[in-house]
């Protein structure tokens, strides 16, 4: 019989490809059990910490939250089936990329359409415009005339 050494959270994090402050969060959070210390003060997992991790990272890569996470963890340690939830929340995220790519794709069309446009009325070599005007190219540049046409806010703007 193999005795299973505790690892340190630096192997555990190593192992799991994350920083170990995600591990400390995960613990905080509850999704974790509390931390348990060797004698030299150093937080310690078990494998079935280790596991337990490993699928917390890994529902986290599929776009799963932290409360989702949380709620099929919940429904684990009571005993409960998890699958028919996790499939549920995977078909509502299936639901959800689909209507992310078809906006994205109607997006990319747009700036297509835009940019053929600009090229071939030569929009993009030509003067701005009248003075007050910063580019001919974004400010006419509804082909569809769909005034208030918003384009998917750029990262990180708010």
């Amino acid at each position: 019989m193999t005795i299973e050494r505790p690892m340190t959270i630096g192997r555990v994090a190593r192992e799991l490809d994350v920083r170990p402050s995600a591990l400390r969060h995960y613990e905080k959070l509850g999704l974790l059990d509390p931390p348990r210390h060797a004698e030299s003060g150093y937080r310690t997992f078990t494998r079935n910490d280790v596991e337990r991790a490993r699928f917390i990272v890994r529902a986290r890569e599929l776009g799963f939250g932290l409360e989702e996470i949380h709620e099929i963890i919940g429904v684990h340690e009571r005993g409960l089936a998890t699958c028919a939830l996790v499939l549920d929340r995977i078909r509502e995220k299936v639901e959800e990329a689909e209507r992310n790519i078809a906006e994205l794709v109607a997006f990319r069309d747009l700036l297509v359409e835009i940019e053929r446009n600009a090229s071939r009325d030569g929009d993009a070599s030509s003067a701005d415009g009248p003075p007050g005007r910063v580019c001919c190219v974004i400010e006419g540049s509804d082909p569809r005339g769909a005034p208030g046409r918003r384009a998917p806010e750029a990262k990180g703007e708010n």
